[in-house]
C-alpha cells in the first residue's frame, strides 16, 4: 500500500497495490483500487515506488573484486575464490539485482556450485545462469581468458561445448574479437574463423545453451548476428551494416555495452591521461558513446551490466551502470529500468515469468524510496532500496515494518 508502480514496461509508474501469494504476484490492483487483505501482511510503502527486480546482463560473479572485500589477483585458489564469489553474488542482490546473466567466469566449476547454493537458499544472491570461463585463441596461459593451441579449430570448440554442458553451465562465452574490456588495444584481433564460430553455435544450440560473445569489431559483431548469439558485449565498432544486421533480430538478440568498465579505465582507474590513450580506452569509450546513439534509435535491446568485479569497477558497485546509461548513451531512466528488467527477464529466457509486476508472474520486487524514473541515481544509495522481494520471500526489508492484518 501507499506506494507507486513501476511495472517494468517502461510506462510512468502509477499509484497501486499488489498482492503476494507464495513466489507469485496474485492481483495488482490500480486506479485506486485496493488488493485482498485477508491472511495478508501489509507493507507501508510511504511513497516509494513498487518495481520488478533488476536483471544483470553482464555479470562476472567469479570477478573476485567487490566492495569491501580486496582480493589478491584473479586467479586465486578454488577455495578463495568461492568465498569471493558468494560474496560478489550477496552484493549483487544487495545492488536490487535479483537475477543475473552471466557473462564469463574464470572457473566455471565455481560459478555453478555458486548458482546451486543459491537456488538452495543456502546463499543469498541472484537468480543465476552460470556461464563457462572465457574463451579465446588469441591470449596468454595463466591469464583470465583459458588458451589452447587448437582453440580455433570446430571439433575442439564443440568438445569442449560438451564439456561445459556436462559441467553445468547454462551460458558458453567466447571471445571473439580481442583479449579484454581492458585491454581494447588489441581489439582488431579476430580469434575465429567463420567455420568455428558456427560450430559452436549448433553445438551450444542443441545443447540447450545460451551464447554470449565480447565482440568489439564490426565484423565479430556480424560473426554473432549471423550466429544467432543471445547477448553480444561491447559492440563499440559496429559498422552501418552490422547495426542494420542487429535490427533485422532485435526480437531476439540483445546487447551489453559494459560502458561500466571504459569508464572506470578512462576515470577512475588511477591511470595517466597517457596511459589511458595507451590503452585505446577513450577511444573505445567514445565509439561506444557514438555508436550506441544510434543503435538505440533503431529500438535494439540494449541491456545494462557493465563487467563489474575488476578493482577499478568493483562488485556493489553495478547500478552506476544504470547513470552510464542516462549520461552517456542518452537512453532515459524509464528506459534504462525497462531493459534491467523486462528486457533482462527476456535474456534471461524467463520473459513468461519475470521482469514484470503483472499477475502469475515471479514475486521479485523492488520497494524504492523515491522514484527512480525521476532520479536514477537512487539505486547508488543502497539504504534507498527498503525492501529486496525474491521469489515472494523478503530478502531486505530495511526500516519498513510490516503490520500483520
Amino acid at each position: 500500500m501507499n506506494v507507486s508502480v513501476f511495472d517494468g514496461t517502461g510506462r510512468t509508474p502509477v499509484p497501486g497495490e499488489v498482492r503476494v501469494d507464495g513466489t507469485r504476484i496474485a492481483v495488482v490492483a490500480q486506479g485506486g483500487q485496493s488488493v485482498p487483505r485477508a491472511g495478508a501482511v501489509v507493507v507501508d510503502g510511504r511513497g516509494g515506488t513498487l518495481m520488478p527486480g533488476m536483471v544483470d546482463a553482464h555479470a562476472h560473479l567469479t570477478f573476485p573484486f567487490g566492495v569491501g572485500r580486496p582480493a589478491s589477483g584473479f586467479m586465486l585458489p578454488p577455495g578463495e575464490l568461492a568465498f569471493a564469489a558468494a560474496n560478489n553474488a550477496r552484493l549483487l542482490l544487495e545492488s536490487g539485482f535479483t537475477s543475473a546473466f552471466s557473462g564469463g567466469s574464470v572457473n566455471a566449476e565455481v560459478e555453478v556450485h555458486l548458482k546451486h547454493e543459491i537456488d538452495a537458499g543456502r546463499l543469498p544472491g541472484p537468480r543465476l545462469r552460470a556461464a563457462s570461463f572465457e574463451k579465446a585463441a588469441t591470449t596468454e596461459p595463466g591469464t583470465l581468458i583459458e588458451f589452447d593451441d587448437d582453440d580455433t579449430r570446430p571439433a575442439a570448440l564443440s568438445e569442449w561445448i560438451g564439456e561445459m554442458a556436462e559441467l553445468g553451465c547454462d551460458n558458453i562465452k567466447l571471445v571473439l574479437s580481442g583479449r579484454s574490456a581492458l585491454e581494447p588495444q588489441y581489439w582488431d584481433l579476430v580469434n575465429y574463423g567463420d567455420d568455428s564460430v558456427a560450430a559452436a553455435a549448433r553445438t551450444a544450440k542443441a545443447k540447450g545453451l545460451k551464447l554470449a560473445c565480447h565482440a568489439m569489431t564490426a565484423e565479430t559483431v556480424k560473426q554473432a548476428v549471423r550466429n544467432d548469439f543471445d547477448a553480444i558485449y561491447h559492440a563499440n565498432f559496429a559498422d552501418a551494416e552490422a547495426i542494420d544486421m542487429l535490427e533485422e533480430k532485435k526480437d531476439r538478440l540483445f546487447l551489453a555495452p559494459a560502458v561500466g568498465i571504459l569508464y572506470a579505465d578512462c576515470y577512475e582507474g588511477g591511470f595517466t591521461p597517457e596511459q589511458v590513450r595507451d590503452r585505446g580506452s577513450q577511444e573505445a569509450l567514445d565509439a561506444i558513446c557514438e555508436t550506441y546513439q544510434e543503435i538505440r534509435t533503431r529500438g535494439i535491446p540494449v541491456l545494462p551490466g557493465g563487467d563489474y568485479g575488476f578493482p577499478h569497477n568493483p562488485h556493489g558497485t553495478e547500478a552506476r551502470d544504470l547513470q552510464h546509461f542516462v549520461d552517456l548513451l542518452g537512453y532515459t531512466p524509464a528506459e534504462v529500468l525497462s531493459a534491467a528488467t523486462m528486457q533482462g527477464a527476456r535474456l534471461m529466457g524467463m520473459g513468461h515469468e519475470l521482469g514484470l509486476v503483472r499477475e502469475g508472474y515471479l514475486a521479485d520486487l523492488l520497494l524504492v524510496d523515491g522514484d527512480p524514473t525521476g532520479d536514477i541515481r537512487l539505486f547508488q544509495d543502497k539504504e534507498k532500496i527498503a525492501v529486496i522481494m525474491q521469489d515472494g520471500r523478503l530478502v531486505k526489508a530495511g526500516s519498513t515494518v510490516p503490520v500483520a492484518v
